[in-house]
């Protein structure tokens, strides 16, 4: 097509470069897409978006044929940064974009905005409470009974807290303040996981019941599946149990029939300690970690354990001096002599029946002062 400028008055024309261009008539559409919203910026901490709510949720969009294929969104952003409550906008721009995410310029679309509302949640996670004892009763009362008005509370933070949260929240109850047998209800704050926002309920009410040592009956209970853990290996030293092969045990404890009967596998701890052992296969007497006022039935050192500990390679000995003759000082694995494994109870082999039992009030122990869960269930042993 020839190009026939239009100058004004006075003006010549000298030259035009270029002076000719070529033109598409091409054919324009119209076709329709679903609208996005995307939201820019996090909300307050402990807060979620929700899912936003558009209106309309369809619009049309016109442009020549060869663009039109391109559209692969029709979307409008819009700036959530901080907010706190729910997010209401009225008319949201919107833009075509193609599959690579670029705009496409000169798209017309109709409406050309949209209205965006979008909920607001805190975000929460429910966890259980368990309850735990500070004090100690009289002499002459033992618990009977301790029952938590609710089972669970719900927590509220940001995801990356509610992901890494304990698996309870804890209710402290002292039993110093029960100086004689009955039944009472105490109002016990939760506490507080670090990091989060809230706890809802912030309390519960705990009845506890207390009667004389000579009136509890105790019950047997066998839990099964215990699992086994490894604590004590040093640097280097790679310890491996090879019995039982499921690497769990079944435990049989005593107690108050009420607590034995709400008891779940996560009350009891099965540890064994691997400190000081010598390469090779050892047999292991289980430290047993168990809530309060419960205590291990038969045996206590019955429970035992087979480990396999493999210690670090020794260091390669060189010769310095002619390598025809012979190592006078014995070096090498001929000269090498293999530690002495040490006997039962020397060493390193932890008896459950010894002070060093969790079961027996051992403060390493990960249960010595454990919890219990709010159906009722105290800590450690005996009446």
């Amino acid at each position: 097509m020839l190009l026939e400028p239009e100058l004004p008055d006075g003006v010549e024309l000298v030259s035009m470069i270029p002076n000719r261009v070529t033109v598409t008539i091409e054919e324009k559409q119209t076709k329709s897409f679903n609208v996005s919203v995307v939201p820019k910026g996090n909300p307050d901490t402990g807060l979620q978006l929700g899912e936003p709510v558009i209106a309309p949720q369809t619009v049309k969009v016109t442009l020549p044929k060869s663009q039109l294929s391109t559209v692969t969104a029709v979307q409008g952003a819009v700036d959530t940064e901080g907010i706190s409550e729910n997010f209401e906008q009225k008319r949201v721009k919107l833009r075509a974009y193609n599959k690579m995410g670029q705009e496409i310029t000169g798209a017309v679309i109709e409406p050309s905005t949209v209205s965006v509302e979008i909920p607001v949640t805190q975000q929460a996670k429910p966890v259980p409470i368990k309850i735990v004892y500070s004090g100690d009763l009289p002499e002459g009362l033992a618990l009977s009974k301790v029952k938590a008005n609710v089972k669970e509370a719900a927590v509220y933070a940001s995801q990356d807290v509610l992901s890494s949260l304990a698996s309870f929240v804890t209710a402290t109850v002292d039993l110093s303040q029960f100086t004689e047998a009955g039944t009472r209800t105490v109002q016990v704050n939760l506490a507080t996981p670090a990091g989060s926002d809230k706890i809802e309920p912030g309390s519960v009410q705990i009845q506890v019941t207390v009667v004389p040592s000579n009136q509890v009956t105790d019950v047997e209970r066998t839990l099964y599946g215990i699992p086994i853990v490894l604590q004590g290996a040093g640097d280097g030293i790679t310890a491996t149990i090879t019995a039982p092969t499921s690497k769990t045990m079944d435990v049989t404890v005593k107690g108050p029939q009420d607590m034995v009967s709400n008891l779940t596998n996560d009350d009891i701890s099965l540890v064994a300690d691997v400190s000081g052992l010598s390469a090779g296969q050892h047999e292991v007497t289980l430290q047993v970690g168990l809530p309060k006022y419960i205590i291990q039935a038969g045996k206590p050192d019955q429970l035992k354990a087979t480990v396999n500990i493999v210690g670090p390679s020794a260091p390669t000995v060189t010769n310095l001096g002619n390598e025809n003759e012979p190592n006078p000082s014995g070096s090498g694995d001929k000269g090498q002599e293999r530690p002495q494994e040490r006997p039962n109870g020397q060493g390193g082999y932890s008896d459950a029946n010894s002070g060093e039992n969790a079961a027996a009030g051992d403060k390493t122990n990960p249960h010595n002062g454990a919890v219990s869960p709010a159906n009722g269930t105290p800590e450690n042993s005996q009446p």
